[in-house]
């Protein structure tokens, strides 16, 4: 069995376990929204514990709680979510969310003694508590047969604010209904307090508005308020929510002045909403532009001084809840009273979010109409050039063909000239498709690709690899296995289009050098039609890749990292990353040592295909020997494979993403997770040094499940000197911390650093010279759509990324004093082992959280909530650390009693973890591979080595232990004890048993 079918074979393996435990769950005695049983014999549990199992409906379907109690208070709890929202609902099986519940006595309510519901997820946070809060009390909450919560789950807890009786109440129109605010004001008309109902607005976007994240930032300001002033913000994603709550807010703030105005506005939108009504004003223009799903139709009436009195807008072909939000009067108000031409960022009109195709048409046709008799003169006007151009190129080639030459020398910035070109001929069989790269006039790469009726096309991918390898050794249009092919048809199809590939590049070539008019080139590429422009203007913008060369010496910036990261390769070497271009010549220079080819994984996709043909084996070998073998720097098979890009489709190349993510892969935008095969967070595993990412799925992504990964299996990247702590260096987990963060719902990574462009014959494309938002002009103003302008952005960004710099500053210092002090502790002698290991883990952890942030290089943009954390947290572990040096320097007794309580209390398994143990015997080495979630074993896999005719556990045996083992939980089943290989046995079971002792924190 290869490498990659045993890799198959645990994944079949754990999803038939996965399905096992699902089936059991639906057809075990729990059944039925509500239902409760109490099994206090179902496993072995405490003296006065007790244990229930309740199921509540969620909001995909069942959400089941299983808790451990010991009177009031819960000691275990898992929750199962099979039917809620990836990266929503289902995090409420998360370490993350149950651990709040552990070593407290309920029952429990959300926003009390430190439980918080999960960010846009709530009905499923409400089903959980629910279901926790009937395990306790053996009974459904007083509150449940009201009509009200059999209606609007979600809405359950916003009622709470009615009880307060100085709190102003205000209504508004939202997304999908009335949005309600509850508001408490104080003697300055500073709001004290702020509940939002949103029953009605979408999961995980409007309804983010009754979050505490949302509130709190009104809380001890006064209004009027508007969005970007003040440190409110409105909901990325949820522009008509964020604006009924403001006005709502704003309807009620002072109170004494404004409480009887919402039920006058209120009685006015209504009647302006339909968008049939200014068909009946004489005085409205109308214009209609192309949107995204067919056309979009502005009615506007204009004052006597060409202001916009009146606007409304047909969307009946647009998408709901994106473009066809620009019918709705939080979009059209905006421009009204104001006079055109408009523009998205200036005069605050702002384009719609996750709507930019909508909100450009709607754009353009406003601006047709202002003012009405001018702008309509001005649009013909804009539009004629076009043909114009049609009619000129033959003048333009005689006339100036070395302007056109020298804008192909200025577009290459490294020196170079490259050419991507495409021609396509069709004969009777079929229709044949070449596609050739060039550098400096050589052909680099030929790919062929045909078309045809099946039994008429007879090229085979044989037959056109090996044609597209006999032109590209040749350079010539007719290499003989061409002109001598039996497929005459297709040979010469290919062989015309490669002469017209040849005589463009020839022209090009020369151009460049003689500056000698090459008369055919403009001709050629206008009628090669979009395709070669695009390609040839993404090889250009590649190229330019090479402007990023600036290094930042990191360890001269931060010179606290030398210490921190001593006994390390990144103590010795540290400094930013240059562009793609430079990846091969950077891993050359670095001092940090690469013995093996396991360095070169993000630096070349020579590897990933040494990989697909020779397996995992490629990691392990010499670096310089991967390095005779190795040519491109990141090229585009990083993201497109095979085809280079030529269908624009992604592609993930790197073997290790697919092993890890699987199925789950597609809870990834393609366009982040090419980037992300490299920009993550990875290990090498310490048998094979093949690159692994720690975890399977998005839930997993975080820092802590990361972080229990890595504890379970026992791994670290190296052992510090002086402190002897087991240390682990995180790589760059963009990926991570973007999937994690507000834009990711909106945003992939090329939205964000490949600004689209536009070729001179009107072709869109991604530009692939890799940029920050901050340094362009177009990328700005797209994010000026959100909020509200380049100058606002660039602020924001700043500040965020200035307070995380001073942050990691403050934080990497105080990392750097505690490295010393555990130093001094342990040359000392002073503290046990025991003590030591204490100070050791906090110390591991402390530096992982840190590092987490810092290596991640956006310095808070990709997720600024997400490096507070970290940060906060690591200086939380620094402190915890050096009060444990501080206790045990004045007292003996006091610095070792925390070691004691920690033997006698079992620590709480993580939610997902890998363990591996070998043992050898006098025939063989047995290895036995174990994956568990909360602490119970979901897949057991052995493997052994051993001399030919010793080693006699075949296949089957192996299979059958390990089945034994998974099914009983044990490391001792019948099959294994009563098994006639006896050494073998014995080691599988004393291999299992260190296993189980590690799940169970022994």
């Amino acid at each position: 069995m290869d490498y990659f079918a045993k890799k198959q074979w645990i994944r079949i393996a754990v999803c038939a376990v996965l399905v096992g435990a699902i089936v059991l769950g639906m057809t075990g005695v729990f059944s039925g929204t509500g239902s409760l049983k109490y099994d206090p014999s179902a496993k072995n549990l405490p003296a006065g514990a007790s244990e229930a199992e309740v199921t509540e409906q969620g909001f995909g379907g069942d959400v089941t709680a299983h808790v451990v109690l010991n009177g009031n208070t819960v000691q275990e709890l898992t929750i199962d979510t099979p039917n809620e929202t990836e990266g929503l609902g289902k995090r409420a099986s998360d370490a993350e969310f149950t651990e709040q519940f552990i070593g407290k006595e309920g029952p429990f309510t959300f926003g009390e003694n430190g439980i918080e519901a999960l960010s846009g997820a709530t009905v499923t946070s409400t089903a959980a508590l629910k279901a926790i809060n009937k395990a306790i009390t053996g009974e459904d909450a007083a509150e449940e047969p009201a009509p009200e919560a059999t209606e609007e789950p979600a809405a359950e807890t916003a009622a709470e604010p009615a009880v307060d009786d100085s709190a102003i109440t205000a209504a508004e129109q939202g997304f999908g209904g009335d949005v309600t605010v509850h508001v408490t004001l104080d003697g300055e008309n500073r709001i004290q307090a702020l509940t939002i109902d949103t029953p009605n607005e979408t999961a995980g976007l409007g309804q983010r508005a009754s979050e505490a994240a949302f509130t709190e930032q009104f809380i001890g300001k006064s209004g009027p308020f508007t969005y970007g002033e003040d440190g409110i913000d409105a909901l990325a994603g949820a522009t008509v929510t964020s604006n009924a709550v403001l006005k709502a807010i704003n309807s009620a703030v002072p109170a004494a002045e404004k409480a009887e105005e919402p039920a006058a506005e209120a009685t006015e939108e209504p009647a302006a909403e339909p968008a049939a009504e200014p068909a009946a004003d004489d005085n409205a223009i109308t214009a209609a532009e192309q949107g995204f799903g067919g056309d979009v139709t502005v009615h506007v009436t204009l004052d006597g001084e060409n202001r916009i009195q009146a606007l409304t807008i047909d969307t009946p072909n647009e998408t709901a809840g994106l473009g066809q939000r620009a019918s709705e009067t939080a979009f059209t108000d905006q421009f009204i009273g104001k006079s055109g031409p408009f523009t998205y960022g200036e005069n605050g009109i702002d384009a719609l979010a996750g709507a930019t195709v909508t909100s450009n048409a709607v754009l353009k046709a406003i601006n047709s109409v202002v003012p009405a008799g001018e702008q309509k003169e001005e649009a013909a006007a804009t539009e004629e050039p076009a043909p114009e151009a049609t009619a000129e190129p033959a003048a333009e080639e005689t006339e100036a063909p070395a302007e056109k030459a020298e804008t192909n020398k200025e577009a290459a910035s490294d020196g170079q000239a490259y050419g991507v070109y495409r021609v396509t001929k069709e004969n009777t069989f079929s229709k044949v498709t070449v596609t050739a790269s060039a550098k400096n006039g050589t052909l680099t790469d030929v790919k062929i690709t045909s078309e045809g009726e099946e039994g008429k096309d007879l090229l085979t991918d044989a037959i056109r690899e090996e044609w597209a390898k006999a032109i590209l050794e040749s350079g010539s249009a007719a290499p003989d296995a061409i002109t001598g092919a039996t497929l005459k048809f297709s040979a010469g199809s290919v062989q015309e289009a490669m002469e017209e590939i040849l005589a463009r590049m020839n022209g090009e070539a020369a151009a460049a050098p003689s500056e000698e008019p090459a008369a055919e080139e403009p001709a050629a590429e206008k009628t090669s039609g979009n395709g070669n422009d695009i390609l040839s203007a993404i090889a250009v913008s590649m190229g330019k890749e090479k402007d990023n060369s600036y290094v930042t010496d990191y360890l001269e910036q931060d010179p606290y990292l030398v210490n921190i990261y001593e006994g390390y390769g990144f103590a010795k070497d540290y400094g930013s990353a240059r562009g793609h271009a430079y990846t091969l010549e950077d891993v050359q220079k670095t001092q940090r040592p690469h013995a093996k080819a396991n360095c070169l994984t993000c630096k070349t996709p020579d590897m990933h295909k040494l990989i697909a043909e020779q397996g995992v084996s490629v990691y392990s070998m010499p670096f310089d020997e991967m390095m005779a073998q190795t040519t491109n720097a990141i090229s585009c098979y990083t993201c497109h494979g095979a085809d280079d890009g030529n269908d624009g489709k992604m592609v993930v190349t790197h073997q290790y993403v697919n092993e890890a993510l699987g199925e789950n892969v597609s809870e990834i935008k393609a366009a982040s997770l090419s980037c992300g095969q490299c920009h993550i967070e990875y290990y090498f595993t310490p048998e094979d040094s093949e690159a692994m990412m720690p975890y399977h799925s998005k839930a997993e992504m975080t820092p802590e499940a990361i972080l229990a990964y890595y504890d379970a299996l026992g791994f670290y990247d190296w052992e510090q000197p002086g402190t002897g702590t087991k240390m682990l260096k995180a790589q760059h987990p963009e990926l991570e911390t973007w999937a994690y963060g507000k834009h990711a719902a909106m945003l992939s990574c090329a939205d964000c650093h490949m600004p689209v462009e536009t070729t001179e014959s009107g072709a869109q494309y991604h530009d692939h010279h890799l940029v920050s938002p901050l340094e362009n002009e177009t990328l700005l103003a797209k994010c000026a759509s959100c909020h509200g302008s380049a100058d606002n952005t660039t602020a924001l960004v700043k500040g965020i990324q200035e307070k995380v710099t001073a942050r990691e500053t403050d934080v990497g210092n105080k990392l750097s004093e505690l490295k010393d002090e555990l130093t001094a502790a342990v040359t000392a002698g002073a503290m046990s082992e025991e003590e030591l290991d204490a100070v050791r883990k906090l110390h591991r952890e402390a530096q992982w959280f840190f590092d987490f942030c810092y290596v991640e290089n956006s310095e808070g943009a990709h997720n600024s909530a997400l490096a507070y954390n970290c940060l906060d947290t690591s200086e939380s572990k620094i402190n915890e650390a050096k009060g444990l040096l501080a206790s045990a320097g004045k007292s003996d007794v006091t610095g070792s009693a925390p070691a004691a309580a920690e033997e006698e209390t079992p620590k709480k398994p993580p939610l997902y973890a890998g363990y591996r143990a070998e043992k050898e015997n006098a025939f063989s080495k047995v290895t036995v591979i174990a994956y568990a979630k909360n602490g119970t074993l979901t897949d057991v896999k052995i493997t052994s080595e051993g001399e030919e005719g010793k080693d006699l556990l075949t296949d089957t045996i192996r299979d059958e232990w390990a089945k034994a083992i998974l099914e009983s939980g044990s490391a001792a089943p019948d099959a294994v004890t009563g098994a006639t290989l006896t050494f073998s046995a014995g080691s599988v079971q004393e291999a299992m048993t260190e296993i189980l002792d590690k799940i169970n924190g022994k």
